[in-house]
């Protein structure tokens, strides 16, 4: 359905490398993380992330699922409302506004809901069973995906309250765009078939950057059989997280793509890869414009818990 350009060399390999460490955080920075747990819960995740410091995700306490907000400079917890009479509500993205984003239903027939000074609005991709709000712009468009009944096919949204229109992109077994910034660029995920990003390529899941223009890039890091894009600021710096091809786990990466070829294999050294000091696996969902990175990462018992990474220039 969908064909992209040849494989680059080895010459781009190097300067993806190269623009990947020299964005707006020095070459020789560093994380501080910090982890994020609701008091009493059992698991902790967190999905996004605005300007402020403001962050937004969920937390599992006994047999409730609880939505709230965190202040990452204060450290403090807010409860979110849940959405009346929906099993579960998934609040998945916050921006500078404090507008949230994100899903209510039973995970088979969800919508997707904006949460605007404690209002709830809703929004239904027509012709599909599922709608999930994933991310907001600062200027209140939001990305996310649409899926059957099924679960077996889906696809990417930009959707605009201000006329309650959607721009689809990217169909595939499995597709969600994610994060979106200012410019209109959308970052998040594919499925592609065997030699449909590049000939030869295998079929798995890959990484896209989709510009304003509807132009997409799809991308690998560090030759990942599964990469995800979560997170993209207004200088285009793109984290998410990707497969370890040696260890099957998942890591987070910080990069930035060249402005072509349709297809690129990223290579993530060094500080451009996150992993959370002491756990298992370490999963980026969302980044602000002062390159700070929210998410979540996994201990060796596999209890999810949330997490805020800053940088720390000059230091390794």
């Amino acid at each position: 359905m969908y064909r992209f350009t040849v494989r680059p060399t080895r010459a781009l390999h190097l300067l993806l490398w190269l623009v990947a460490i020299a964005g707006a955080i020095p070459a020789q920075a560093a994380w501080k993380y910090t982890s994020i747990d609701y008091p009493g819960a059992t698991s902790t995740g967190v999905y996004g992330l605005n300007d402020r410091g403001e962050a937004v995700g969920q937390a599992t306490v006994g047999a409730t699922t609880i939505g709230f907000t965190y202040n990452t400079k204060k450290a403090t917890f807010t409860v979110l409302p849940n959405v009346p009479g929906a099993p579960i509500t998934n609040t998945l993205a916050i921006n500078n506004a404090g507008v949230v984003v994100g899903s209510a239903g039973d995970g088979t027939d969800d919508r997707g809901i904006i949460l605007d000074k404690g209002a709830f609005s809703f929004f239904t991709n027509p012709g599909w069973a599922l709608t999930s709000g994933r991310g907001i712009s600062n200027n209140g468009l939001v990305a996310g995906y649409s899926s059957d009944s099924t679960g077996s096919s889906s696809v990417g949204f930009i959707y605009d309250p201000s006329d309650n229109s959607f721009s689809q992109f990217l169909p595939s077994a499995y597709t969600i765009a994610q994060g979106i910034n200012s410019r209109k660029q959308v970052v998040g995920h594919v499925t592609l078939d065997a030699n449909v990003a590049y000939p030869g390529a295998p079929a798995g899941g890959y990484g896209f950057l989709r510009e304003v223009t509807g132009a997409i890039i799809v991308f690998q890091v560090n030759d990942a059989y599964v990469t995800r894009a979560r997170g993209i600021t207004n200088s285009g710096l793109i984290t998410g997280f990707f497969r370890d091809i040696v260890t099957g786990t998942r890591r987070g990466f910080f990069a930035q793509l060249a402005a072509s070829p349709a297809f690129q294999a990223v290579t993530v050294q060094g500080d451009g890869l996150l992993d959370m000091p002491g756990g298992a696996e370490t999963v980026p969902e969302a980044i602000n414009n002062s390159g700070h990175i929210a998410g979540v990462w996994i201990d060796a018992a596999g209890n999810g818990h949330g997490f805020f990474a800053a940088p720390v220039p000059g230091k390794k």
